[in-house]
């Protein structure tokens, strides 16, 4: 998984905290990168976002204080990966 560098989730080993978001105009750009621990196949990529209560703190919105909702879901590739790969992912999420 990739999120924000202050996102709440604790440290863990496929938890990369180096996502980046950009809004110029009526696009999100949402981009990141993580290295692959195993042998596998992309064929998927989702965003998703948490809500909770206005009387969470942004800080304790996780776990079972968060809803979790999907965004967007896009079959991609396949691609294949080995372990140590380098994976960046950019998406452009327009809104009209």
């Amino acid at each position: 998984m990739i999120a924000e560098p202050t996102s709440p989730f604790p440290d863990q080993a496929a938890l990369f905290k180096n996502l980046t978001v950009e809004a110029p105009s009526d696009t999100l750009t949402l981009s990141g990168s993580a290295i692959a621990d195993l042998t596998g196949v992309i064929s998927h990529v989702s965003t998703w976002f948490m809500t909770c209560a206005p009387s969470v703190a942004p800080n304790d919105c996780i776990g079972e204080t968060a809803e979790q909702v999907l965004f967007t879901f896009a079959d991609v590739g396949p691609f294949n990966v080995e372990p140590g790969q380098q994976v960046l992912v950019t998406v452009d999420l327009t809104f009209s």
